[in-house]
């Protein structure tokens, strides 16, 4: 005869027994979370359990034929998601919500008008799970952002404007799903990019026809000149399986897939590098709202342009030119021979100069707006200009350099910045000084006093001129993640603070980039990315800057 276990122990002085009831099958991978629902008060129970397999069951109990039953799945077909790591139900029973391993959110709701056991997959928060160390804005207009991870992404966050609704932003494009950890970026123009990571290699990318579409209706975004090019560009990009390169989709491909679903005897016959993938790894669609996680992972990514070698260790950092032909990359560096700046011509992927001037690595680099001068500074605590020659605008020739006596920094330089007239620059440093340098006598020195703060400084950028109050908004991240604004007034050269960011709303551990954002509709808004995983638009009041 079979009997069942007992378990039987004290709490709160009350005797409780445990013991089996069903054992629910169906799942078939690990089962990391399960929750009850709380809202199903005086009905027949319910449970939510998330499992390894890429599903989630709702489990409903048959008061009638007493045993527990599967009463909906919800989950991920392909990809490349691990599978869910906890789950829970709302408050109301209406949604369903899991987290996987790559710390995104998943969320259904109950659709009613089709049946109590319809779910329909959600939009939802996403963001990065790793340091967000880069970011960059759209350069016409900063209608959108792209930012940069250890989480081994890039995403693109944008507006979604909709009609007699508040404007939010939402992640609609995941452009690079890599298999380093990402360092830098420098958007190049609206639709193509550069980006670099814990390897030797600059990537570069270019936006395929379904990011023009999607952007054209989440952001509402309009540009009729563009058709023609839009018209032959690949729908989208995939990943191949083992590899690290996107490679462009096209409408043959899609055909090629198709038919080698409906005949084996293709498998013969010459096709693509994906037509042996099954599934198909890119399903195009036209997305009309931002695409939940899964679409996010699959068929958003943007086909890789080029390959650019030339370093020998890992790329640190990168600036485009104002008008995108040229890209300036560095990487890290323990001697002088490595720490040259390597300039590339965008349109022809070729180097075309190698700028030697610092002994370690460059930490930053940045072009004057009107792409006259390229900035950088380093390590070895000195920043360099290099001046545009005149006759070959794809050469820039050593203008001035600082060594270790007259730069006036005593530790590493983390940042630069030109201010907006590209009179001056700024430069940053961790022994807490902030330096305007401009030029006397036809020489670049430091203009006034320094700026001198209690921690030390690990980002700056500088906004657009007050014509009013004729001084510069400057914003200055810190090492602790505290975010400090001041204006400076170049006659006679002053400091003067204005706000201290309110620790609740600023990063808790390091500021990574700042970067004000190129909208004259919004022009006091200040992207912020740090190492506490998240990147944040800061918006300020103008009237702060007058008082």
């Amino acid at each position: 005869m079979l009997a069942l276990e007992q378990q039987m122990f004290m709490c709160e002085n009350k005797k409780l027994t445990l013991v089996l009831e069903s054992v629910l099958i169906g799942h078939e991978g690990w089962i990391y979370g399960v929750s009850w629902d709380e809202s199903n008060q005086g009905q027949s129970p319910q449970l939510l359990s998330a499992s390894m397999d890429r599903t989630m069951i709702i489990w409903s109990y048959d008061e009638e034929n007493k045993v527990w039953i599967d009463k909906a799945r919800m989950g991920g077909v392909g990809g490349n998601m691990l599978g869910y790591y906890g789950c829970a139900f709302s408050p109301s029973g209406k949604s369903v919500i899991g987290h996987g391993y790559q710390g995104a959110f998943h969320l259904w709701r109950n659709d009613n008008s089709e049946g109590d056991d319809h779910w329909l997959s959600c939009d939802t928060i996403s963001g990065h799970y790793g340091e967000v160390e880069d970011f960059d804005w759209d350069p016409y207009g900063g209608e959108f952002v792209m930012t940069l991870s250890t989480d081994q992404t890039t995403r693109l966050l944008a507006p979604w404007r909709r009609d007699n609704m508040e404007t939010t932003w939402h992640e609609i494009a995941r452009p690079q799903v890599h298999g380093h950890n990402m360092k830098c970026l420098a958007m190049l123009n609206r639709y193509k990019f550069a980006s670099g990571a814990q390897e030797k290699v600059v990537r570069m990318f270019a936006a395929p026809k379904s990011f023009y579409d999607t952007f054209s209706i989440i952001s509402n975004i309009k540009e009729d000149n563009e058709s023609k090019i839009i018209s032959s560009l690949p729908l989208g990009a995939t990943v191949p399986v083992l590899g690290l390169s996107n490679k462009a989709v096209f409408e043959d491909d899609i055909k090629s897939w198709d038919a080698e679903g409906k005949s084996s005897q293709n498998m013969s016959m010459k096709a693509s590098a994906f037509s042996m993938e099954d599934p198909a790894p890119y399903n195009p669609a036209l997305i009309n709202e931002p695409p939940v996680e899964d679409i996010l992972l699959q068929n958003t990514l943007w086909p890789e342009l080029q390959k650019l070698y030339g370093h020998g260790f890992e790329i640190f950092c990168m600036a485009s030119s104002p008008d995108g032909n040229l890209l300036a990359t560095a990487c890290k560096a323990s001697k002088p021979e490595y720490a040259n700046i390597i300039l590339w011509d965008t349109n022809t992927f070729k180097q075309v100069d190698s700028l030697a001037s610092h002994t370690l690595t460059v930490t930053q680099l940045s072009f004057s707006h009107n792409g006259k001068y390229l900035l950088s500074v380093s390590r070895d605590r000195t920043w360099s200009l290099f001046q545009q020659d005149p006759t070959n605008p794809y050469k820039y020739p050593l203008l001035t350099k600082t060594d270790k006596k007259t730069c006036l920094h005593s530790r590493i330089i983390w940042s630069c910045a030109w201010f907006p007239d590209d009179e001056y620059f700024v430069t940053a440093s961790r022994d807490k000084k902030l330096f305007v340098w401009g030029v006397n006598n036809e020489e670049w020195r430091a203009q006034g006093d320094n700026l001198e703060l209690k921690e030390s400084i690990t980002a700056v950028s500088v906004a657009k001129k007050m014509a009013q109050a004729k001084s510069y908004v400057v914003g200055i991240g810190l090492e602790s993640g505290g975010i400090h604004i001041y204006t400076w007034t170049n006659n006679p050269a002053t400091w003067k603070q204005v706000i201290i960011v309110d620790q609740s709303i600023s990063p808790v551990l390091t500021v990574k980039r700042i970067r004000w954002r190129n909208n004259e509709k919004t022009k006091w808004q200040l992207g912020v990315c740090s190492s506490d995983h998240s990147f944040r638009i800061l918006t300020f009041h103008e009237n702060l800057f007058h008082s």
